[in-house]
C-alpha cells in the first residue's frame, strides 16, 4: 500500500491522472510526455470533496477551497454533503466512480479550527488528518489554510493559496496627467483591493517575508530623490529610507535586522543592532556599472544584475547588463548569464533557483537558472516582453508583467507545464509584480 501510495502522490505532483484501479501490485507501466504536460493534454484528476454536517459557513469553506483546488487544473473536484463520516465500505464505493482520493471537512469541536482528512478510496485508508486554526475573519482565508495544508499531501509540492499579489496600476488624474497606485489581489487575481490611494509613480515592489505582517516595500518618487517606502493594509504608508539619489530595490534577511537595497546603481548593506538601537549603512558593490534588482540570500550571498564591465570581462557574448553573484565571506562576483541581455533576478529559495529575463530574437523572455545544477532553461516562447518576474513562495508558479505594445499587464506562469493566466484585464495598465510570503492570517 505505502508503495502505491508513494507512486500515486509522484505522478499526480506531475499532473497525471492515475487509473481508479492501479494497485502496488500491478505490472503496471507508468508513461507519460513533458510535451503532455506544456500543451495541457492530460486529464484531471478527480477529487471528492465531501462536507460532513455542513453549515452555511463551511458550504462557504467547500466552495473556496473546491476553487482553490482546481486552480491549476490538475484536479476535478466534486463536492458532497453528508451527515456523517462515511463508512469504510461507502468510501470504498467512490474508487468505482473514479474517485481515487477523497477529502472530508468538518467543523472542529468548539468551532475554532477546521478537521480535514484526506483517504485513499481503493481501501478507505486514511493518508493524512490534520485541523486548520480559522485564523482572522475571512473565510477564503480559512480555505486556503486547508488548501495549503492539503495541497503537499496531493502532489508533493508546496502550496502558495494563502498569499497576496502586489502591482501597480496607472489611473488618470486631474488635467489629463498619468500616476500610478498600488493594488494588491489573491493568489488567483480575484478579490483586487488597494493598497495606497495617493496617486504618484511607485516602482520595485517587495514583499516583507514575514508570515505573520502583511508589510509591502516599494519606490516612491518625489521632487527631491526616489525614496523606499512601506505599505501596510488599511495604515498610512511609512518612509523607510528617504535619502539623496534613487533608492529602487530591497531585499531584508530572515531575521529581518539585516537588509540590502540599491542607491544610485551601488548596492548597500543595513543593519540593525537591537542593544544599542543604532542602525549601520555599509556599500557592499560598488563598481564601473550599474547594480540592481539584489536579493539576499541566508548566508549573506547576494544575487543581483550588473552590467559593469569588471564583472563581465573575459566573457565576449556578454556585452548587456547580466545577472550575477555575490559571495559575501570574498567580496568577489561572478557571472551566472554569460550573454545576451539578461535582467531582473528573482530568487526562490524553497527550490534555490533564479528567474530572470532574457532579450531572445528582441523579445525579453523569462529563464529559470539553477543554483544547484548551473543549468539554463528558457520557460517562455510566446510575443510580449515578460520582466520583473517574482516567485511564489512554493517555488512552482511565476507572476511576471507582460508587456506589447500599449498593454501592460500581470500574469503568472506555471513553470513545470508552461500554463500562463493573466490576473488582470487588458484595458488597466499595471507593472512591477510581487508575490507574498503564506500568511498565518490571511489580509483583507
Amino acid at each position: 500500500m505505502h508503495n502505491y501510495i508513494s507512486i500515486f502522490l509522484l505522478v499526480i505532483s506531475l499532473g497525471i491522472a492515475v487509473p481508479h484501479n492501479c494497485r502496488a501490485q500491478d505490472d503496471l507501466t507508468l508513461t507519460f510526455s513533458v510535451s503532455d504536460l506544456k500543451t495541457n493534454k492530460k486529464s484531471a484528476m478527480k477529487l471528492l470533496l465531501g462536507v460532513i454536517n455542513p453549515t452555511q459557513e463551511l458550504a462557504q469553506v467547500a466552495q473556496e477551497l473546491k476553487k482553490a483546488l482546481e486552480r491549476s487544473k490538475q484536479f476535478s473536484v466534486l463536492i458532497e454533503e453528508f451527515g456523517q463520516l462515511s463508512k469504510t465500505q461507502d468510501i470504498k464505493a467512490l474508487s468505482t466512480k473514479g474517485y481515487s482520493l477523497a477529502v472530508f471537512i468538518n467543523a472542529a469541536p468548539g468551532g475554532q479550527a477546521i478537521q480535514w482528512r484526506l483517504y485513499d478510496t481503493l481501501d478507505a485508508t486514511m493518508i493524512k488528518g490534520k485541523e486548520a486554526l480559522k485564523q482572522g475573519n475571512l473565510v477564503r482565508g480559512w480555505a486556503y489554510a486547508v488548501a495549503d495544508e492539503l495541497w503537499p499531501e496531493l502532489t508533493q509540492q508546496q502550496g502558495s493559496f494563502g498569499t497576496k499579489i502586489a502591482y501597480t496600476k496607472r489611473k488618470q488624474r486631474m488635467h489629463g496627467k498619468m500616476a500610478n497606485t498600488v493594488y494588491m489581489c489573491d493568489a488567483d487575481g480575484s478579490h483586487e483591493a488597494e493598497l495606497l490611494s495617493l496617486p504618484g509613480t511607485y516602482v520595485g515592489l517587495y514583499w516583507h517575508n514575514d508570515p505573520d505582517i502583511a508589510r509591502l516595500f516599494c519606490s516612491e518618487f518625489t521632487r527631491f530623490n526616489v525614496r523606499l517606502i512601506g505599505i501596510t493594509p488599511h495604515q498610512p504608508k511609512k518612509v523607510v529610507l528617504d535619502l539623496t539619489g534613487t533608492c529602487v530595490g530591497i531585499s531584508l534577511a530572515p531575521e529581518s535586522d539585516k537588509a540590502i537595497y540599491c542607491r544610485s546603481g551601488d548596492i548597500w548593506h543595513y543593519s540593525f543592532n537591537r542593544k544599542n538601537k543604532k542602525s549601520a549603512h555599509t556599500c557592499l558593490i560598488k563598481n564601473d556599472g550599474k547594480n540592481s534588482s539584489p536579493t539576499l540570500l541566508a548566508n549573506g550571498d547576494i544575487i543581483f544584475c550588473s552590467d559593469a564591465k569588471k564583472i563581465r570581462q573575459g566573457n565576449a557574448q556578454a556585452r548587456g547588463p547580466q545577472i550575477c553573484y555575490y559571495h559575501n565571506d570574498t567580496g568577489e562576483s561572478e557571472l551566472l548569464t554569460k550573454d545576451g541581455y539578461c535582467v531582473g533576478p528573482a530568487y526562490s529559495s524553497y527550490t534555490d533557483k533564479v528567474a530572470y529575463s532574457k532579450k531572445v530574437n528582441g523579445i525579453m523572455q523569462l529563464f529559470v537558472y539553477s543554483i544547484k545544477t548551473k543549468k539554463h532553461e528558457q520557460v517562455t516562447f510566446d510575443k510580449g516582453n515578460k520582466i520583473d518576474c517574482s516567485w511564489s513562495p512554493c517555488g512552482q508558479y511565476l507572476v511576471f508583467c507582460y508587456q506589447d505594445n500599449a498593454l501592460s499587464r500581470i500574469a503568472t506562469l506555471h513553470v513545470a507545464t508552461r500554463q500562463k493566466n493573466f490576473i488582470t484585464p487588458v484595458q488597466e495598465y499595471c507593472a512591477y509584480p510581487a508575490w507574498s510570503p503564506r500568511y498565518t492570517v490571511f489580509p483583507s
